[in-house]
């Protein structure tokens, strides 16, 4: 008897704690990694009028059904897809069985043995659930049967979702699953949780039978209790019951200082726990201030964001926690505090992801520029929110987009909000805000004058190939930055939305230029805007100015934090020699570093980090500083150069005794000879044709040509000086240009020049050719590893690079750093070559090489705003460069960076030093 009682205690102790929480079953895999077959029928398409299997969750066309479509296609494929999967069940009598589905696309009628489970469910991006305990086998196979109809029986849904600037796929794209729960359970909750420590939960329960309380207790994420537990009693005339409690200085959360907490809230009776839900949450409180600007805890907030698409090459919208986690850490690695989510909510997992790291984000109800229609509109708005309202990274609801807001639908928002966060229209004036989109630079400078609204464009430095995201960055941000009211912005787009097609072999398609837009590519590959947007939005603000002889290790230092002391963080710095051009090693050499006292700068203050370099320096080549932030990543590293070209070709250009140059000539070549080397000169156009060294043809030619300017040859002469040869081209037109050519037997080549000219110009200086086909890499001192822009310059590191050639283009190929393009203050560089590589020096601090002209986009557009000018040679030395500008702005509107060069016909001398012994 003492032993059937002991079981029977068992027994009623396990009934007891399986009841107290929610029981989750899922019927799908969990993402795009873990995946379950389910029988599967496409309609219409490719692998269709068949039953075979697809992987749940997932967008039918990556697994080879149907077809694919983007927004913008005007005839769209209309298949359906029909799901059958079985499932067990076993004692969940007296229980409540719901069925959840995080995200279908689209229309969604669900059946459970043969019945329907209820409404068909309209919109492609929303939780919903339905109550299916009386469908159910409670002990035995249930079959579900899902059919998904791509696109909507209702209009407004197609046009709000389905006719978008996106991929437009079909699907169960996220997780299904059951919950299994008391009759009596918690069904949601809503939290307010402020930064004054007080927490409110709006608790939704159902089949309350009035003799329960309910209560809450708040707890570190570890599970220790903070506070005491607190409770209500049962109401069941309630809609819902409102648990309060306060805390004494609660940590808070923020993007800096993302600090949880976790709640769980119980339903009791005298018997014990009916039901038990956790849910995290954080303390903050989250103000839009009208005429002022965004708040977070009392403090004034920038957002420094982009624009995020749910997207993975491979799998389209079907998505995981690891991808995620690289997206937000992505974000985090440029500076950014903030995401726009575009044009969807997003998985509930990112959200987490934004909770647990910290940013500020911006949730959208979908409508890219078409409205929901009321009806179907107050279904998504709630099932928005109430799924999204408890994450503290939350801080807006954007309604719709770009003209896409049904206006009957901004108050809705709050019905379910217990924090009542703004509602905002992105592109429009609205609810005391100015979100638009894509201004340019005179349009912040009449905002900065007169705006009233609280300003953050929610689009802007649209980045389509190369051009917007850091391109013009520097200009807007500060300009921004003087705004009264201004609370940031968020730059189109952070990733490529570039589609590998099962139907085309694999290959990437991002329709055209309509998805080229990320500052990283669809598999994350980081663009050079990546490290732009990194430096220009570092908390810790360092004007990079050149340094000199004269420098005192002192260096200006700004917080621009809004929570952290600069204390902090931590400092490093590190002085380093470089290796030669013809060393094979690129690696520096650090002969000395340190760490300087901590800085103690509250937020918005400015001060003054003393170095305490040593007093021998300047004896190195560069100087690198690197900021760390309190959770010990890297903010961004600083680097100067310190060495001057000129004592940098000193160090190299020194041969020895060698043979003599000799000369001679026909009508129209002249050869200057030594014993292993021969440059060859057209007498015509005063241009080099080749050269040829240790018998291996090196095909430099066509230069000294004057980038951008018509001249022609005035005089071509050649004479001995002191055992040197010397060659001199003088040339006149639209501008001037002298180039003198000196050939020392001790020395590599020297080239000397001069040019002046007037006007507005894309670049100015000398450029040579040499064919793209013979081009293996290039190896150089300079700015690195990517490419610049006259209006992109912040990013790059000081240092000796390498790259081996490739034809990247940006936005459409992905292979980057790109081989193609400027590069900025080189000092030396290496053409490595199938004929024989050789080196350039030059004297100029401020040089870029011109290497090759990048390849032109197979879909550019015909405004060229993103395709800059280069000069026709194809190796440049040059003392200004091109600006880029974006997809709907030319480069000129967009700040005095992307201004053209203004040349006012000052004399620009510089010298070059050719190196053919390898």
């Amino acid at each position: 008897m003492k032993r059937v009682s002991l079981q029977l205690l068992f027994l009623v102790v396990c009934f007891n704690a399986f009841s107290q929480r929610t029981i989750t079953k899922y019927l799908s895999g969990t993402d795009k990694d873990h995946t379950v077959q389910w029988d599967f029928y496409c309609t219409e398409g490719r692998k269709s009028g068949n039953w075979t299997k697809i992987a749940v969750p997932s967008n039918w066309e990556l697994q080879g059904f149907g077809a694919y479509n983007y927004g913008h296609d005007k005839v769209k494929a209309n298949e359906q897809g029909i799901y059958k999967h079985e499932f067990l069940l076993d004692n969940v009598k007296a229980k409540k069985v719901l069925i959840i589905f995080e995200g279908v696309m689209t229309d969604t009628k669900v059946m459970v043995n043969g019945q329907q489970a209820g409404p068909i469910h309209q919109g492609g991006f929303y939780r919903f659930k339905y109550d299916i305990t009386a469908l159910i086998k409670s002990n035995g196979k249930n079959l579900l049967e899902v059919t998904v109809s791509k696109n909507s029986e209702n209009g407004s849904v197609n046009n709000a979702e389905r006719k978008s600037d996106f991929w437009i796929f079909g699907g169960i794209f996220r997780p299904v699953y059951l919950e299994i729960v008391p009759e009596t359970f918690i069904d949601r909750m809503a939290i307010d949780a402020k930064a004054d420590g007080s927490f409110l939960a709006e608790v939704y329960t159902q089949n309350l039978k009035g003799d329960e309380v309910i209560q809450g207790q708040v707890q570190k994420i570890n599970g220790e209790n903070v506070g005491k537990p607190f409770t209500i009693k049962a109401n069941t005339a309630a809609e819902h019951l409102e648990l309060k409690t306060n805390l004494a200085n609660p940590l808070l959360w923020s993007a800096e200082f993302p600090n949880l907490y976790q709640v769980v809230v119980s339903i009791k009776n005298k018997e014990g726990i009916i039901h038990q839900v956790k849910q995290k949450f954080g303390f903050r409180t989250v103000e839009l201030r009208r005429n002022d600007g965004f708040y977070v805890n009392g403090a004034k907030i920038v957002m420094k964001g982009s624009n995020r698409h749910s997207f993975w090459p491979e799998t389209g919208r079907t998505l995981s926690n690891d991808i995620h986690l690289l997206d937000v850490q992505l974000m985090k690695q440029m500076n950014m505090n903030a995401v726009r989510m575009s044009h969807y909510p997003p998985d509930a997992d990112f959200l987490n992801v934004c909770d647990s790291l910290g940013l500020y984000v911006l949730d959208e109800l979908t409508g890219w520029q078409a409205k929901y229609d009321t009806v179907v509109g107050r279904k998504l708005v709630k099932e928005l929110v109430i799924r999204d309202v408890n994450h503290p990274s939350v801080v807006m609801w954007d309604n719709g987009n770009e003209g896409g807001w049904n206006r009957g639908l901004d108050n809705d928002y709050a019905l379910y909000d217990p924090q009542k966060r703004t509602v905002i229209h992105p592109w429009e004036k609205f609810n005391g805000t100015n979100t638009k989109h894509y201004p340019d630079y005179d349009y912040i400078v009449k905002s900065v004058a007169t705006e009233e609204d609280v300003f953050f464009p929610t689009e802007f430095m649209h980045g389509l190939y190369d051009g917007g995201a850091g391109a013009a960055l520097d200009d807007f941000w500060s300009m921004m930055m003087k705004h009264p009211h201004n609370a940031g912005g968020f730059i189109w787009a952070f990733l490529d939305e570039a589609v590998i097609r099962t139907d085309k072999n694999g290959v990437y398609d991002s329709d055209g230029n309509h998805g080229a837009d990320g500052i990283v590519g669809p598999h994350r590959e980081k663009e050079a805007s990546f490290y732009t947007i990194k430096e220009i939005w570092s908390p810790v603000y360092i004007d990079p100015k050149p340094i000199d002889k004269s420098f005192n290790g002192k260096i200006p230092v700004e917080n621009s934090y809004s929570f952290t002391n600069l204390n902090q963080c931590t400092f490093k710095w590190k002085l380093v020699k470089f290796p030669l051009a013809n060393n094979k090693d690129r690696s520096a050499i650090v002969k000395a570093s340190g760490i300087p006292r901590a800085l103690n700068l509250k937020p918005g203050e400015k001060g003054t980090l003393n170095l305490a370099l040593p007093p021998t320096w300047s004896k190195n080549d560069a100087l690198y500083l690197t900021a760390y932030g309190p959770d010990k990543n890297e903010i961004f590293t600083w680097s100067w150069s310190i060495t001057s070209p000129a004592e940098h070709a000193k160090n190299s250009l020194f041969y020895g005794k060698n043979f003599p140059y000799s000369t001679s000539e026909t009508t129209d070549q002249l050869v200057i000879k030594s014993m292993h080397k021969s440059f060859y000169f057209d007498k015509r156009t005063g241009y080099i044709q080749k050269v040829i060294t240790n018998d291996k043809t090196i095909s430099l030619s066509g230069g000294p040509v004057l980038a951008g300017v018509n001249t022609s040859l005035k005089s071509f002469s050649h004479k001995k000086s002191n055992g040197d040869v010397i060659v001199e081209a003088v040339y006149e037109g639209e501008g001037a240009l002298t180039a003198k050519w000196t050939f020392n037997s001790e020395l590599p080549v020297r080239l000397d020049y001069s040019y002046s000219q007037t006007g507005e110009v894309d670049f100015t200086g000398i450029t040579f050719n040499y064919p793209e086909e013979k081009i293996t890499g290039m190896k150089w001192l300079g700015r690195g590893p990517y490419k610049v822009w006259k209006n992109r310059l912040k990013g790059q590191q000081f240092g000796v690079w390498h790259k081996a050639y490739n034809n990247a283009i940006t936005g459409e190929t992905f292979g980057y750093p790109e081989f193609k393009g400027y590069h900025a203050e080189v000092n030396w560089v290496v053409i490595e070559n199938k004929e024989s590589p050789f080196t350039v020096y030059t004297t100029d601090k401020n040089m870029y090489l011109q290497m090759l002209h990048p390849t032109r986009e197979k879909d550019a557009l015909k405004n060229n705003n993103v395709e800059p000018a280069f000069p026709e040679g194809s190796i440049g030395f040059l003392n200004t460069i091109s600006p880029i500008g974006t997809k709907f702005q030319a480069a000129e509107v967009m700040g005095p960076q992307s201004k053209k060069h203004q040349a006012n016909g000052e004399l620009i001398k510089g010298t070059l030093w050719l190196d053919f012994v390898h």
